[in-house]
């Protein structure tokens, strides 16, 4: 499965975003995705078994606001390489059993990218370190295009995100308040105004 929508005005479930998944309105639990599901910056908590075997998954990015991850969310994912974390306190989350188990063992392959200096929480939480080859600290708050730069190309993407419709992605929400909107084109120039990467 590609695609999930669902139909607007449902009174318990949406797809916001464009995010190829169902969401739980209520709670702001994505409890259901597909090969190309995007995690909404506003979902809290990923569901049990939401993205289980949704093997042509690649890439995922979980947002800061993401506080719950349930059991096998992201079981037998065997194509799943890269998974963008954005939670900046790894203690304020809940896991459930084996979230990111792949059921055979094989996760050298595979690529946890966190925030810089959060690492450390993440190779000693034994709901993340066992599930990646190696999880490396290359995400910079501002860095909305991954080039690990920030500058005004960065400003550029929020720009377009804004302007596309496209405000699921979690890189631009520089600001960590779960929308995309100017006040996260502001902090990237606030970023690069101070010369700081955080």
């Amino acid at each position: 499965m590609t695609s999930i929508v669902v139909e607007s005005g449902n009174p318990r479930y949406d797809s916001r975003n464009n995010c190829n998944a169902i969401i739980e309105t209520a709670s702001n639990t994505l409890i259901v995705g597909c090969n190309n599901t995007m995690t909404p910056n506003s979902v809290t908590a990923i569901g049990d078994d939401a993205l289980a075997y949704c093997k042509g998954l690649t890439s995922i990015d979980i947002p800061n606001s993401v506080i719950s991850i349930g059991d096998w969310a992201f079981s037998g994912c065997t194509g799943l390489t890269d998974v963008y974390c954005y939670i900046a306190d790894l203690s304020r989350v809940s896991s459930g059993n084996r979230p990111f188990d792949l059921n055979n063992g094989a996760y050298s392959g595979r690529t946890l990218h966190v925030l810089q200096g959060t690492a450390d929480a993440y190779q000693v939480d034994a709901n993340w370190y066992p599930y990646f080859g190696q999880i490396v600290e290359d995400i910079f708050l501002g860095d909305v295009n991954r080039d690990l730069e920030i500058n005004i190309a960065d400003v550029n993407a929020v720009i377009n995100m804004i302007l596309g419709g496209n405000t699921g992605t979690a890189a631009a929400d520089v600001n960590g308040d779960g929308e995309i909107n100017i006040a996260d084109i502001n902090a990237v120039i606030d970023i690069i105004l101070s010369g700081t990467r955080n």
